[in-house]
């Protein structure tokens, strides 16, 4: 909560692990100043390539996204004017994603948003 408040970073949510199942992974490497930024995209690619946290399911006409987009849908959106959910989603997902990701997005336009849960870690 104090780092996404103080550096305003969506990506902060793919490089720290909150001990559920379906969370980030822990980076393998500590978090460097002058390499921050190359480090937080590499842990966002590497989230959004698990297909429990990102899928494109054009047969059913939905994408699925795990619940952090959905319980911090603002933090993707800082420096927009849109309070869309949909739109913030895409627009961030858009900036971040590779081809032909990013195409396969802009293809499902009026797919449905779902959200899947994070499962704890079992004790």
């Amino acid at each position: 909560s104090l780092i996404r408040r103080r550096f305003e970073e969506p990506r902060v949510h793919f490089a720290l692990n909150c001990a559920s199942i379906s969370c980030p992974r822990r980076p393998t490497e500590e978090f460097r100043g002058d390499r921050l930024g190359d480090q937080l995209t590499r842990e966002t690619k590497n989230f959004l390539s698990q297909h429990r946290h990102f899928e494109i399911d054009m047969d059913k006409g939905v994408v699925r996204l795990s619940s952090i987009f959905d319980w911090y849908t603002r933090d993707f959106g800082r420096g927009t004017k849109t309070v869309n959910r949909r739109a913030i989603l895409f627009g961030y997902l858009s900036e971040i994603l590779d081809e032909p990701e990013r195409s396969a997005l802009a293809a499902c336009a009026v797919c449905r948003l779902e959200f899947c849960a994070l499962r704890l870690v079992s004790q």
